[in-house]
């Protein structure tokens, strides 16, 4: 072969080489949908993903990014993520409380027409009351929880139906009779002081939420229940740094015979503590006014839509596919405990 020729077939070949690659960049690719939501322990989120996807008959797959346990940090992370445009964002696992302030924000895209029927479609109205802002709705209702009163059956024949009577029990225990709560500054402290004024009978705002309200006579009973735990010799020395978590691991040491917190400590004490998940019992959570029952606020999250998905239209279908059902793992710890309890808890 020539010198002419074989440099004619080198750069032949050269250049189909250089065409392979570009091909293979531009093949058509199974879109990828990511949901920021934070690390749920159980399994439950990451096979709500797989069954989601699954569903799509390979339309799209979806990827977990989880986020920080702490809520704080989860919002935080989000709020410089979505203010940034950041279009990695598809799918947003939202705190409750953050419905309004994502919404002015432009972070999160309106749910309309159909996919907002089906959002709503057999969920509760408190559920589907906190992803909506100026009557729209601006995230799906996907799981919700909220506080129960713990206490320690072995030491408490029948559980108290007020803080009063329960500070007063806690105090007769004595060493054994510490009462766990959330007090650190934080939004837990503000569930708590706002679960008190509810059960007062009073509100933060007015019935056309602009107003704020704040009663005399419900703020300040409210306020005498904090004041009364904070200052009684059952409170936990550390309660005013004590958030969910502190308060779970305080009462799995064994020596606290009350606990306000969520349902979460019920497969956390029958895993670390089994000997004190056996006298666990659980309440209503307690009343303020002796007579009238409790108001407590909810937990939990929505599934919002990135405002700069590059999938829009799928993110809405697979939030829609997926919070139709979030249960825990087959064979996970979490789906033991819950086996193991179901009709009790």
């Amino acid at each position: 072969m020539s010198n002419s020729r074989r440099i004619t077939a080198i750069l032949l070949f050269g250049g189909v080489l250089s065409i392979l690659p570009g091909c293979a960049e531009h093949a058509p690719q199974t879109p990828r949908l990511r949901w920021y939501v934070f690390d749920e322990p159980s399994g439950a989120f990451l096979q709500a993903a797989r069954r989601c996807a699954g569903a799509s008959q390979g339309r799209y797959q979806i990827e977990l990014a989880p986020l920080p346990t702490d809520a704080d940090q989860q919002r935080e992370q989000l709020a410089r993520r979505l203010a940034a445009g950041d279009s990695d964002i598809d799918i947003i696992g939202m705190d409750v409380i953050w419905t309004a302030e994502f919404a002015e924000a432009g972070w999160v895209l309106p749910w309309q027409g159909e996919a907002a029927h089906k959002a709503r479609e057999g969920r509760l109205d408190s559920a589907v009351a906190s992803a909506t802002y100026q009557r729209r709705l601006w995230a799906a209702p996907f799981t919700t929880n909220t506080q129960l009163l713990w206490y320690r059956s072995d030491r408490v024949a029948t559980p108290p139906q007020t803080w009063d009577e329960m500070i007063s029990q806690a105090e007769v225990l004595g060493d054994k009779g510490g009462i766990q709560a959330q007090g650190e500054r934080y939004e837990g402290l503000t569930v708590f002081f706002v679960a008190l004024l509810a059960s007062a009978g009073g509100s933060v705002l007015g019935p056309d939420g602009e107003q704020v309200s704040l009663e005399e006579t419900p703020t300040r009973r409210a306020l005498e229940v904090m004041q009364r735990i904070a200052n009684s010799p059952a409170a936990d020395p550390s309660l005013a740094g004590a958030r969910e978590d502190q308060a779970r691991l305080a009462f799995e040491a064994g020596e606290s015979s009350f606990m306000i917190n969520y349902t979460f400590v019920w497969p956390s004490a029958r895993a670390n503590a089994p000997a004190v998940a056996e006298h666990m019992g659980w309440a209503r959570w307690p009343a303020v006014i002796e007579g009238k029952p409790s108001r407590i606020t909810i937990g939990g999250i929505n599934l919002g839509i990135g405002a700069h998905s590059r999938h829009p239209d799928l993110a809405f279908e697979a939030a829609t596919l997926s919070r139709l059902r979030a249960e825990p793992a087959p064979g996970s710890q979490a789906w033991r405990a819950a086996a193991d309890h179901r009709g009790t808890l």
